[in-house]
């Protein structure tokens, strides 16, 4: 229980300082308003006043617009986390590790640029290298994704820290229940 325990205390320390840098969530129209300037929204004004179905036009063509960009960006942050998470499975831009697959069938992989070897070193309860984790891992838990505190906590199914495939499934859950992780299958 304590085992479990800590896991769970290392993935909230991760969802905390991984605090996200987004901007606040724009709707649509309101992404519309703030692409055109003062002096497009004066001619706009003009040319509505001249062909009134000018104006739903335009607007409905910068709406278009607006959601084809926003389209795009998903597939481009899509595919970096597809690319991170392959390279994470590489074991590519690896800081440290804590192996703790024998007292708790779970060995932490840190990326980002928040865990320097004093911080890694000083929370690991188990075995600290530079090296990567065992590669009989079922499955992680990838937090913080992107960010300075981005790491993987790989689970195994061995170790005494009573990891099953249920309890496998239940890890999965509750981690992409989460906006700042993500489940990485092996």
């Amino acid at each position: 229980m304590k085992k479990n325990l800590f896991v769970v205390s290392m993935i909230v320390l991760a969802f905390t300082l991984s605090a996200c840098d987004r901007e606040s969530y724009n709707t649509p129209s309101e992404k519309l308003d703030q692409t055109l300037s003062e002096e497009e929204l004066d001619d706009m004004d003009k040319m509505a006043e001249e062909d009134p179905g000018f104006a739903e036009d335009y607007e409905k063509a910068m709406f278009e617009a607006v959601i084809e960009n926003e389209m795009d960006e998903d597939i481009a942050i899509e595919d970096e986390i597809e690319k991170a998470e392959a390279n994470k499975k590489a074991g590519k831009n690896l800081k440290g590790s804590c192996d703790m697959v024998t007292d708790s069938s779970i060995c932490i992989e840190y990326y980002g640029s928040f865990w320097s070897e004093t911080v890694m070193s000083s929370g690991c309860k188990g075995k600290f290298s530079r090296n990567h984790c065992p590669s009989d891992m079922s499955g992680g838990c990838n937090t913080g994704v992107g960010t300075m505190a981005d790491m993987v906590s790989w689970m195994y199914l061995r170790g005494s820290g009573e990891m099953t495939t249920r309890s496998m499934s239940n890890a999965q859950k509750a981690c992409d229940a989460s906006l700042s992780s993500k489940w990485i299958y092996n």
